[in-house]
């Protein structure tokens, strides 16, 4: 998702842009992509909310494994050849270039 859009992006000439993920409202998790100046990113630090910090201030609470959960549900299942990953292999299929 995220890296189909840069693609389409950068096809399109955009240049000093990210992609970024903007979550949805709904209780099931969904996200869709924009594309954000890097101005406004580079170098910008977002904190760890402190209400999703136990009170014991070393755990989690329920409000982060709510953000957290969708995120990492399932497991991706890697193929082997010989006991090592069989990674695939892409084709270079350079973009013409457009600027000098």
């Amino acid at each position: 998702m995220a890296g189909q859009a840069a693609v389409k992006a950068a096809v399109e000439g955009n240049s000093g842009v990210m992609v970024a993920l903007v979550r949805g409202d709904t209780e099931k998790y969904s996200c869709e992509t924009t594309l954000v100046d890097l101005a406004s990113v580079a170098n910008g630090v977002k904190h760890f909310p402190e209400n999703w910090i136990g009170e014991d201030k070393i755990s989690i609470n329920y409000q982060f494994n709510k953000y957290i959960l969708p995120l990492l549900q399932g497991e991706v299942a890697v193929p082997y050849e010989n006991g090592m990953p069989a990674y695939v292999r892409l084709e270079k299929n350079e973009v013409p270039k457009k600027l000098s």
